[in-house]
């Protein structure tokens, strides 16, 4: 009944338009978007990323954050993007536990796509959303796949979009570090790559560890540029 309340009420309130609401329509591009975000992280002296109820509901029950996605969406569009937010995190074993239930992996990440805000989706590199290291021809089609259902999603209605890049920021983390010089092999490099080809916006994270030295990360840094 609380649930049911709170969706009434969020469901009521109409969130701002932002510059990035423009870039995921199609209507403006994502430089314009990238020159938004930062004017207003100048603004706010820095911004921050809810992670409800990914993690938070995650952690104390069991991922079932899959049901509540579409609610903490509403409120992360309408009150956290008023207290400075500028990203919205989902998906990761939302999309496992949530397909394990008996939900569509496809709708729970359309139902966390929000309309001011990036979604920023926890990716494991090689792994992707499973437990399974997936090959390249694999990752590249569940890539290109997803990158087609959120575009669907943004831009259905303008046919006429010229934006070629993708409103989709996953983060691509985990077994990111790891990096063979003498091949040159990385997973995370690897399905940076991948994503970049489907037209994404990977987002790569480094694993803070004291098993990785500086020089690594000065490494992992240039690799990525």
């Amino acid at each position: 009944r609380a649930v049911e309340s709170l969706a009434e009420s969020l469901s009521s309130l109409q969130p701002d338009a932002t510059a990035y609401t423009e870039f995921a329509q199609g209507r403006s591009t994502y430089d314009a978007y990238i020159a938004s975000l930062r004017a207003q992280l100048t603004r706010q002296g820095g911004g921050w990323v809810t992670v409800a109820p990914r993690d938070t509901c995650q952690q104390g029950n069991d991922s079932e954050s899959a049901a509540i996605s579409h609610l903490s969406r509403l409120n992360a569009e309408v009150w956290a993007a008023k207290a400075g937010c500028v990203g919205y995190e989902t998906g990761g074993a939302q999309y496992q536990a949530g397909m394990i239930r008996g939900f569509d992996p496809a709708a729970i990440l359309t139902l966390g796509l929000p309309y001011n805000m990036p979604a920023h989706s926890l990716q494991r590199s090689q792994y992707v959303n499973g437990l399974t290291e997936l090959t390249p021809d694999i990752r590249q089609a569940l890539f290109d796949s997803t990158a087609e259902i959120v575009k669907t999603h943004y831009r259905a209605d303008n046919g006429g979009s010229t934006e070629s890049i993708v409103p989709w920021h996953p983060y691509n983390f985990h077994a990111g570090n790891f990096f063979d010089p003498s091949s040159g092999y990385s997973p995370q490099d690897e399905t940076n790559a991948e994503l970049l080809k489907a037209g994404c916006c990977p987002m790569p994270v480094w694993v803070f560890s004291a098993k990785f030295s500086m020089e690594a990360l000065t490494d992992w840094t240039r690799r990525q540029i």
